[in-house]
């Protein structure tokens, strides 16, 4: 046979310790169930709370800062096709290019066809990207990309772009491409 403590019993018991003595009335049901309740929030509210708070505040620079080509751009959905050809995949058949709707615009008002495509690269260096490469199945297409890093998880994000370009045999730009996406820190 168990025998339970009634918290909610009416009648006061009596403590003694030292040279006081008082009287102590046991919790009441509701009492006890909103103690019981407000500690276990507090708990959550702590266990949660705290490593959100310590992400949020964890914010890394963004490195290397974000160039003037890249400011305020969007990704576009798709596939990043680094300017390449598309694969014959059938999984490829229906999908778009990821164009930024606001980096080839930008690309195109600062080189329109027919433009020096050695200025071109010439700007892309200054703006941090990095090594020029080309398709390895049409060299005439070049391609370069600007990695970022740091960030936080509440942002901002670190920028991943590639601008893509094909180079006329007179060495003038034909098309260009650009490709952006932000990375989780």
């Amino acid at each position: 046979m168990s025998t339970f403590y009634n918290f909610a019993a009416k009648c006061p018991s009596r403590v003694e310790s030292g040279l006081f003595s008082r009287q102590v009335h046991p919790m009441k049901g509701r009492t006890l169930v909103l103690a019981l309740g407000a500690g276990l929030l507090l708990v959550s509210a702590t266990l949660v709370g705290g490593p959100l708070l310590a992400i949020h505040l964890s914010k890394r620079p963004l490195v290397p800062a974000t160039p003037s080509l890249l400011q305020d751009v969007r990704a576009g959905s798709g596939w990043a096709s680094m300017g390449c050809p598309q694969p014959t995949s059938p999984s490829f058949a229906s999908m778009s290019e990821a164009l930024s709707p606001d980096l080839t615009p930008r690309l195109d008002a600062l080189f329109p066809p027919g433009s020096d495509a050695d200025a071109l690269q010439t700007v892309l260096v200054a703006q941090g990207f990095g090594d020029i490469a080309t398709c390895k199945d049409d060299p005439s297409i070049h391609h370069t990309a600007f990695r970022q890093t740091g960030g936080g998880f509440a942002g901002p994000y670190p920028i991943f772009a590639v601008v893509a370009w094909r180079r006329s045999e007179d060495g003038r730009v034909a098309w260009m491409k650009g490709f952006v996406s932000y990375l989780a820190p």
